[in-house]
């Protein structure tokens, strides 16, 4: 075989593989994207969630307070008890 046919067929494999790695690539980079939106959506949610976390400890723990306070104030005990039930996941 003639230098001049193996260059041209080594040419024509290397664009092959060339074409096959861009289309890969396209395909990782939107992927990618893809998943830097979800990434970027769950960290909202998980933001949210700790901020909602948060308010619930903090009222619970202002409730059980009052309760402690006010030993005969029925409704902070029947509060506190729900939230006991809340926490221990009884309906």
């Amino acid at each position: 075989m003639k230098y001049s046919t193996i260059k041209k067929k080594k040419k024509h494999e290397y664009r092959a593989e060339n074409e096959k790695l861009e289309r890969e690539n396209g395909q990782l980079s939107e992927l990618n994207k893809q998943l830097t939106f979800e990434n970027i959506n769950s960290e909202h949610e998980i933001k949210a969630l700790r901020e909602q976390n948060y308010k619930y400890c903090k009222l619970g723990n202002h409730i059980r307070l009052k309760a402690e306070n006010n030993p005969g104030v029925s409704r902070y005990i029947d509060l506190v008890n729900f939230i006991d039930r809340l926490e221990k996941g009884d309906n």
